[in-house]
């Protein structure tokens, strides 16, 4: 098992798991505070980097937006596509690219792994909670990958879509809105989505919001995971696809993408997690973030049995061994090895007894398996060291 391929089961087990919390923004909401501060919606790249610059003295600021565009389609994990060091993962080397005879440019597996898992693209569409309460995004860039999403209640989702169809998919709107937590955060054991803290725009004053234009193009990148065979082996990997809503038929065109993607190149595959939970777009295991929360009959969740059915075939003892050879490889000294200790919460104390780099990096891994972090060690070290796992 190559290191590339237990780091997208890594990230794999990620996605899964930030997947069973998606919804939970509409199922508990917290109360609500403004500090009285102020601060302009002047792009999606400057508001990212306030909020992730100052998590906690952004927390009840107002923002003032004159004019931006709204989308049903909400972000996998919002703030990901602009955490330093996701930028250098959106750049794909030509091998990335498969040869395919449609007008899609498409991507190898490892590729869309790599765009959705490191470099933070992938949307999620929920339909509203039972009182109409509805998850959205706000975009200058018109990228909702890029977006802050937002809580919209009914009284001011009425106000933008008072007639049928009753959508919002790129209606442009001014106004203002509060910065407010949600009530449940990331998943905090993967490194990439610890520290971005999990907020929505609270949208609930219809005086406060006013439609400019009715419609806006906006880019969206529906994604799922995918489960297939390559040769003797049974994988993982990401899939997505990017669509303009201008398009009167972008939903078809998606449909039939993800439909021919998952039986080319031999994969017989199948995918895991539906993108449009509100209006699926393929067919999918866990139609909804709830279908991975509940329990089969031996009382574990979908969710804490599809993160082992990963584990067994992405992270096995080769993978172990080639960890091993990256960490001798790439580190110059035993303090490199401590440093990364470190950085997935082991304090070195517990295992380092010195000797060679060899002799400390087995130390190392010794006590990441003790201690059940090889899925954050993978991570982390890839995330440092991303050269490892790209052509």
């Amino acid at each position: 098992m190559s290191l590339r391929e237990a780091y997208v089961g890594v990230r794999i087990m990620e996605t899964n798991d930030n997947y069973s919390r998606a919804d939970a923004p509409l199922i508990s909401l917290p109360e609500t505070r403004s500090i009285g501060a102020y601060q302009y919606y002047d792009a999606d790249e400057y508001v990212w980097e306030r909020i992730l610059r100052d998590p906690e003295g952004q927390w009840g600021i107002t923002y003032h937006f004159d004019p931006l565009a709204m989308s049903e389609w909400v972000a996998r994990v919002p703030g990901l596509y602009w955490k330093p060091g996701s930028k250098e993962m959106r750049l794909l080397s030509p091998a990335a690219q498969e040869p395919s005879e449609s007008h899609w440019k498409q991507y190898r597996p490892w590729g869309k792994s790599q765009l959705v898992a490191m470099g933070g693209i992938g949307t999620l569409r929920l339909p509203p909670a039972n009182d109409g309460t509805r998850l959205v995004t706000l975009t200058t860039s018109l990228n909702t990958s890029a977006g802050v999403p937002a809580l919209v209640t009914p009284a001011v989702w009425d106000k933008i879509c008072p007639n049928p169809p009753y959508q919002a998919e790129g209606k442009v709107l001014s106004g203002e809105a509060r910065w407010q937590s949600m009530s449940e955060t990331w998943a905090s054991r993967f490194p990439s989505t610890r520290g971005i803290p999990r907020g929505y725009l609270v949208l609930d004053n219809p005086d406060a919001i006013q439609v400019v234009k009715e419609v806006s193009a906006t880019q969206i990148h529906p994604f799922t995971v995918m489960e297939y065979r390559f040769g003797a082996k049974e994988l993982y990997d990401f899939v997505y696809a990017t669509a303009d809503t201008k398009s009167s038929s972008y939903r078809g065109e998606l449909e039939e993408f993800f439909a021919r993607y998952k039986g080319e190149q031999g994969r017989y595959g199948h995918y895991l997690l539906a993108g449009d939970v509100a209006m699926p777009l393929w067919d999918s295991d866990y139609n909804s973030p709830e279908d991975l929360r509940r329990a089969d009959p031996s009382a574990d969740s979908q969710l804490k049995l599809l993160e082992a059915r990963v584990r067994q075939r992405m992270l096995g003892e080769d993978s172990i061994e080639r960890l091993l050879e990256a960490l001798g490889s790439t580190s110059t000294s035993n303090e490199d090895v401590r440093r990364i200790s470190k950085d997935i919460g082991i304090e070195p104390t517990i295992w380092f007894r010195g000797g060679s780099l060899a002799e400390v990096c087995s130390q190392f891994m010794d006590e990441v398996l003790r201690q059940n972090k090889l899925e954050e060690l993978v991570e982390t070290f890839v995330r440092e060291y991303p050269k490892v796992i790209t052509p």
